[in-house]
């Protein structure tokens, strides 16, 4: 066992961040002290790790930059091994919907009356690694530095093999796929292109992939980040700090799909 646990089941208690405030995830209880999802995941994870029903949990509260650096290690080159573990592990288990549909969750996460229940299988793509040694460059796209975050566009092929072998008689639907201006040196236009390449092959394979959506049609304030070409996704570019009009400008994004829709391949 790791001795990180063996330390916690020493100790006899779980001690775990959690941001309260929001209702459904975290919020106050006056008997419970929180009630929500958040609380509830801590509390399963502690009855693992404690090997009991009724485990002790130590919850902190933590906001915002607070909770990143409450899990920093004070050197450096163990942060770089954690976020790599923490981003290789979060990936496995980033269509979390779809591992409750397929009866792959505890049922506090997903009901069984629900396991089995989705008409279609959509799933988002935007970045991914050839390897897990290239998994710590996955770091950049969560910390909302998407212009050097890693282009794969062989991931999307594999993560529509993976869904479809998990649920063979569903449709599948690309949710959302897209790039700021450039990403990892490649163009917005030329990732659409790779992108969709990997989807046609997925059809040729025999995969019922039913849609393609592009994020996003227009420049958007994504999660509220500085406007600049590092946060813009937008087919069409909308000078959002300056022009009021809102005027939409073409760009090579939009005139490539463009033409991908036009010619129906890329």
């Amino acid at each position: 066992m790791d001795p990180s646990l063996q330390r916690i089941q020493q100790r006899g208690r779980l001690r775990v961040g959690i941001h309260p405030g929001v209702d459904g995830l975290c919020s106050g209880d006056p008997s419970t002290g929180y009630v929500g999802l958040e609380p509830d995941l801590a509390r399963y994870i502690a009855a693992q790790i404690l090997d009991t029903n009724d485990p002790q949990v130590e919850f902190v509260a933590l906001d915002g930059d607070r909770r990143v650096d409450a899990a920093r290690s004070r050197l450096p080159w163990l942060d770089t091994i954690r976020k790599t573990f923490a981003i290789t592990t979060t990936i496995a288990g980033a269509n979390w919907w779809n591992l409750g549909m397929a009866d792959r969750l505890p049922q506090f996460l997903c009901p069984a009356e629900c396991v089995g229940t989705l008409d279609y299988v959509g799933l988002d793509y935007y970045w991914g690694a050839a390897s897990v040694f290239q998994a710590h460059r996955l770091g950049a796209a969560m910390e909302c530095r998407y212009g050097d975050a890693p282009v794969f566009p062989r991931g999307l092929y594999d993560l529509l093999l993976t869904e479809h072998q998990r649920f063979p008689d569903k449709p599948v639907l690309i949710i959302e796929n897209g790039c700021v201006t450039t990403a990892d040196g490649v163009s917005r236009a030329d990732y659409i292109s790779m992108h969709v390449r990997e989807a046609q092959r997925a059809v040729a394979h025999g995969i019922p992939l039913e849609a393609y959506v592009c994020w996003s049609i227009t420049s958007n304030r994504e999660w509220g980040l500085r406007f600049d070409h590092n946060s813009d996704f937008g087919l069409y570019h909308i000078d959002l700090d300056n022009d009021e009009a809102l005027t939409r400008q073409p760009t090579q994004a939009s005139q490539r799909y463009q033409s991908i829709i036009w010619g129906r391949s890329a």
